[in-house]
């Protein structure tokens, strides 16, 4: 089950776990740009869903509904997949998952601008909650790669400890961490520039990160590795 010198499994570590956080701020930025949402960040959106309905506002709270509906429409389809079992028992969900969402997003590139916003949010945003619920581990802790608040409560958890602990392990995995959590505001960024120029096109953008992620994971992760996370 071993990966790597530290038997942390591939699916865990900072290479697979920091291109799908890339990912995850590249969606935001693509849906953003695209059809004028963020279809991940669902604390914004709830807090929206609340203000129109308080203020009539209905076109703008089933605007914010959709995607949220998505999101719990992606973790549905994840719990179903992790239930799925090959016949001889071993879980094969973590491979299916990468190709799922690398087919959803060849379809989103084929989706003009001009269709309707509601559609196109609400089927990013069940790929990104179905991808925030497959993948949600580094190096053994939780991590979101999807969204920032938790993520960023623990890098203040792992400074405060880099400067407590007085060690060197403390101040690694503080950076670790760090550069982790910071690769999604750098895939925002690219996903901003590549939809300026590409378009509906730049969602393709993103399957090479998840070609990549599904190399990683049939290269380094024998069929018997994937247990139950």
């Amino acid at each position: 089950m071993s990966n790597n010198k530290k038997g942390i499994p591939i699916q865990e570590t900072l290479l697979f776990m920091a291109i799908l956080t890339a990912l995850g701020g590249y969606l935001n930025a693509y849906s953003f740009i695209t059809h004028g949402a963020f279809t991940t960040l669902h604390t914004g959106n709830m807090v929206k869903l609340g203000m129109s309905v308080f203020q009539s506002q209905w076109d703008e709270a089933i605007g914010v509904l959709i995607p949220i509906c998505g999101n719990v429409t992606g973790a549905f389809l994840a719990e179903l997949l992790k239930r799925a079992r090959n016949p001889k028992g071993q879980l094969v969900w973590q491979k299916s998952a990468l190709a799922s969402q690398l087919v959803a997003l060849l379809a989103v590139g084929f989706i003009p601008m001009s269709v309707a916003d509601v559609p196109v949010n609400w089927v990013i945003s069940v790929i990104a909650g179905f991808q925030l619920s497959n993948f949600r581990t580094y190096e053994g802790s939780v991590h979101n790669t999807t969204i920032c608040t938790g993520n960023l409560r623990t890098v203040g958890q792992y400074i405060g400890a880099a400067l407590l602990d007085h060690n060197r392990a403390s101040v690694v995995k503080m950076l670790r961490y760090g550069l982790l959590v910071f690769s999604f505001p750098l895939g925002a960024g690219l996903g901003t520039w590549a939809t300026l120029y590409l378009g509906q096109y730049a969602a393709w953008i993103c399957c090479g990160g998840l070609v990549i992620s599904l190399w990683l994971l049939c290269r380094y992760a024998p069929v018997s590795a994937e247990t139950s996370r």
